[in-house]
Formats: C-alpha cells, sequence, structure tokens
C-alpha cells in the first residue's frame, strides 16, 4: 500500500517556514512605508546645509544690506536651488511645500534665516510641509 502525501510533521514544518519568513518581510515594508517620511527629513537638513553655504557666500551683502534686517527667508526655488547650492527636490511619492499662515503652497519652501548681531550668529528654521502624492495633499511631516 503506497501512502501519497505529507505527513502532519511535514505541513508543519512548511507552516512555520512560511511563517518565519513572513515575519521577516513585515519590516521591510513598514521601512518601504516610512521612506517618504525619511526622504523628507534628508531633504529638510539639505536645505538647512544649502542655506549655510547660502549665508557663507554672500553673508557680508546680508549683513551690510539693512533690507534684510536681523530676519529673513531663504526660498528654496529662488535662493537654494536658482543660486546652485542644492538640486530640485523628486520623489514620485511626495511633494513639497510650505505653510503660510493655514495655507499650504507646494512646490516651494523657506528656510528662515535670524542673525543675531550681538553673537553674530544666525539661526536656521525651515518652512517646509511634506505631502503625499496619491491623496488629496495629505500632510506627512511639517517642519
Amino acid at each position: 500500500m503506497s501512502n501519497k502525501g505529507f505527513t502532519l510533521v511535514e505541513l508543519l514544518a512548511v507552516i512555520i517556514i512560511m511563517s518565519i519568513i513572513s515575519l521577516m518581510g513585515i519590516p521591510s515594508l513598514a521601512n518601504i512605508m516610512a521612506n517618504g517620511h525619511r526622504t523628507c527629513d534628508n531633504y529638510k537638513d539639505a536645505m538647512i546645509t544649502a542655506s549655510k553655504s547660502y549665508i557663507l557666500k554672500e553673508g557680508k551683502d546680508i549683513k551690510e544690506n539693512p533690507s534684510y534686517g536681523n530676519n529673513f527667508s531663504l526660498d528654496l526655488n529662488n535662493d537654494l536651488i536658482a543660486g546652485g547650492y542644492m538640486e530640485e527636490y523628486s520623489d514620485s511619492r511626495t511633494d513639497i511645500g510650505y505653510k503660510n499662515g493655514s495655507n499650504i503652497i507646494k512646490g516651494d519652501a523657506l528656510v528662515n534665516v535670524t542673525y543675531d548681531s550681538n553673537t553674530n550668529t544666525y539661526t536656521y528654521k525651515p518652512n517646509m510641509v511634506c505631502l503625499k502624492k496619491s491623496t488629496n495633499n495629505e500632510v506627512l511631516a511639517s517642519y
């Protein structure tokens, strides 16, 4: 008599192996889903670095020009990208923008710079909103 098929032990072994493989894949999926937010974080950090480079190059002119005052904004497109300090944001899943009061302006971001003449230091605060493209501009992160 020929017994064809799998024993209970063999079936349990296959189920356990498949469970282990699927459990290994869940953190990878979570990382992939969170990657859009991480891209925005990285771009925000790049904007601050580019703003520091901009200030190093243009700082003397800014300090001597009274129209800037102690607080001014560096525009992502007009100052940082056009000046060659950084590249344009590109991510197929997210857009960026900035908040102007309660309104979100898509396609640009700002870095607000404050100059302290007492300590001769600059403070950089990004004004950037990361938006999910696949939804109706759901805000993923706001800086």
